[in-house]
């Protein structure tokens, strides 16, 4: 399947489905947020907003682990920052560190200060 990107969102929009079907909602939130990032990669920014919104949602609402809200929160600084809202972006990133941070959760705390550093500061972006 490499390289065919809607054929793969579309069988991990099913395996959500699949999941929501059989009432396994503790790993929806990482489904979506999974679902989020390949949107990203894809390009569909507005989709995979709406995919973090519902991870974040059931996140919630108490489904899923304990780190996905900290993952949520990086896809969607990622996501705002593709579409170029930097302030909100860097928003939604600090909360994912502080999230991060307070659940001990080094790997997703370091994704976090990567995808932090990879947004342009002010001073970057006016030269």
């Amino acid at each position: 399947m490499r390289g065919e990107v809607q054929a793969g969102l579309a069988e991990m929009r099913e395996a959500i489905a699949l999941v929501q079907a059989m009432g396994c909602m503790v790993l929806y939130p990482l489904f979506q947020c999974l679902l989020a990032e390949a949107l990203l990669h894809a390009g569909d920014i507005d989709a995979g907003l709406q995919a973090v919104r519902a991870g974040q949602a059931a996140d919630h609402a108490g489904m899923g682990g304990e780190h996905e809200d900290a993952e949520l929160l990086r896809v969607e600084g990622e996501l705002l920052a593709r579409r170029g809202d930097i302030d909100a972006a860097r928003q939604c990133l600090g909360r994912g560190l502080i999230a991060a941070e307070s659940q001990d959760a080094q790997l997703f705390a370091a994704r976090i200060r990567s995808a932090l550093s990879a947004i342009p500061t002010p001073q970057e972006s006016t030269s």
